[in-house]
């Protein structure tokens, strides 16, 4: 299995008091707000107004979280732009319905993540939405696939990555054990899409390689539509056993837990007959000692 040596601090940050409606829900990278001429580091929870003044880095996003109207907007890099310009330009693709609810409940819950699953997040959805997921990575998966393996060319949304050296900066297909690397994620649709990445090693054992928050909300792991994004501070280490393993980028309109599709995935006789639609990409990377 894959090791994780995520910053899990990143995911559990404290609360800011609710005196307005627009907050950022979440910031992969670097973005910032213009205050009195000078560029500030924004943050999760952080309060903004219409009218506020923001710039999203190359590589970068930003999303953005409407408490009155119960929405979420996602942008990616941008050089300076106005917060309602961006609510504007991305209201199309903007997602809203019962989980932004959770959300916003789960952003406000008095300082952490640590909101009870059993509390707030089934009651928004359960875990059908993870079932459904499974089945559809079953009915993606390549003709003569020997092992779980995915066609690109089902893909419902035009998605991709690359694997990068954390150190270096240079895109891999091949690494030795313990070599850490990170996701840039490719999302060429009109969705904003809810992402994680599905590693099958070469022994056939499943593992999930980017961290899931404790309120379930995926916020750290939403990407922008038409856009690259830099999953710098999610890195995994390469480990044992050495061999040829599939990554498969999975992607969805809705949160999804990827522990939940995997026990799914597990299963023996799950069927292949879920009409939802997801994005899956797979490509192969050679592990070496």
């Amino acid at each position: 299995m894959r090791k994780l040596i995520v910053m899990m601090a990143s995911l559990a940050i404290s609360a800011v008091a609710m005196a307005g409606n627009i907050f950022v829900y979440a910031v992969n990278g670097t973005a910032e707000k213009k205050v009195a001429g000078k560029w500030v580091a924004l943050a999760k929870r952080a309060e903004l107004s219409e009218n506020d003044i923001v710039r999203v880095n190359k590589g970068a996003s930003l999303s953005i979280i409407d408490r009155g109207a119960e929405k979420i907007y996602a942008t990616g890099e941008v050089a300076e732009k106005s917060v309602s310009a961006i609510i504007k330009e991305q209201a199309s693709g903007s997602a809203s319905g019962q989980f932004v609810s959770h959300a916003v409940k789960s952003l406000f819950n008095g300082g952490t993540d640590n909101i009870s699953h059993q509390a707030a997040g089934c009651t928004y959805r359960g875990d059908v939405v993870e079932s459904d997921i499974a089945k559809a990575i079953l009915s993606k998966k390549s003709e003569e696939d020997l092992r779980l393996n995915v066609d690109n060319a089902k893909s419902d949304f035009g998605i991709a990555f690359d694997l990068v050296d954390r150190t270096t900066g240079e895109v891999v297909n091949s690494a030795t054990v313990g070599r850490e690397v990170y996701f840039r994620v490719k999302n060429n649709s009109a969705k904003m899409l809810y992402v994680n990445v599905l590693d099958v090693a070469s022994d056939g054992q499943l593992a999930e390689c980017l961290p899931v928050d404790d309120a379930q909300t995926l916020s750290h792991l939403l990407i922008p539509s038409n856009c690259v994004i830099d999953l710098y501070d999610y890195p995994i280490a390469l480990t044992e056993p050495v061999g040829t393993d599939n990554l498969i980028l999975v992607a969805s309109e809705v949160p999804y837990d990827l522990r939940q599709v995997t026990r799914y995935l597990s299963m023996k006789n799950l069927k292949a007959d879920s009409k939802q639609q997801i994005g899956v990409y797979g490509k192969t990377i050679a592990i070496m000692k």
